[in-house]
């Protein structure tokens, strides 16, 4: 999930059920793991009409790092 956040940016983010089908996974799988990111300061929600909308935080120095180890495995 943190793999596709980081390969395809959105200014506004994207909701819970996108996020879900894009990654193949339950809209409750998908939620759950967003709380979690989300607690940990590695995504933030933003609520656009009535959906919540996430994506990366890149103002957190551990965000960064992530996607950082992300990106060094993808290239093995």
């Amino acid at each position: 999930m943190i793999r596709y956040l980081l390969r395809n940016p959105n200014e506004w983010g994207y909701n819970i059920n996108q996020i879900a089908k894009l990654n193949k996974m339950s809209v409750g799988s998908a939620f759950k793991i967003l709380k979690k990111l989300e607690k940990d300061d590695i995504a933030v929600k933003t609520e656009i009409s009535n959906a919540s909308h996430y994506k990366l935080n890149f103002d957190n120095p551990e965000t960064i790092k992530l996607c950082e180890l992300f990106l060094l495995t993808e290239k093995r």
